[in-house]
């Protein structure tokens, strides 16, 4: 068996919601955006919901949808928002 057909540990999965946070956050503030603000072009009412995923609070998951609305937002790749690349640069 491959490293890719192994389900993540639960550590793992979590490790990697905290690091699409984080990016989010960067990606959010690198755009000019305040949570709140952001959080409403997302389609939530308050920031409440975008504040436990950019702070990895979120249990152990992040909606697809918020990922790929965020990208286009912010004017970067879902790549760099899931962490495989560097660059903002869609």
């Amino acid at each position: 068996m491959t490293a890719a057909n192994v389900i993540p540990s639960k550590d793992e999965q979590i490790a990697l919601v905290q690091a699409i946070g984080l990016r989010l956050r960067e990606a959010r503030l690198a755009a000019g955006f305040s949570q709140l603000n952001a959080a409403k072009h997302l389609g939530y009412a308050n920031s409440s919901k975008l504040a436990k995923i950019e702070g990895g609070k979120d249990s152990s998951q992040i909606p697809i949808w918020v990922i790929k609305r965020a990208a286009c937002l912010y004017d970067c790749s879902v790549d760099y928002l899931i962490g495989n690349t560097e660059t903002m640069e869609v």
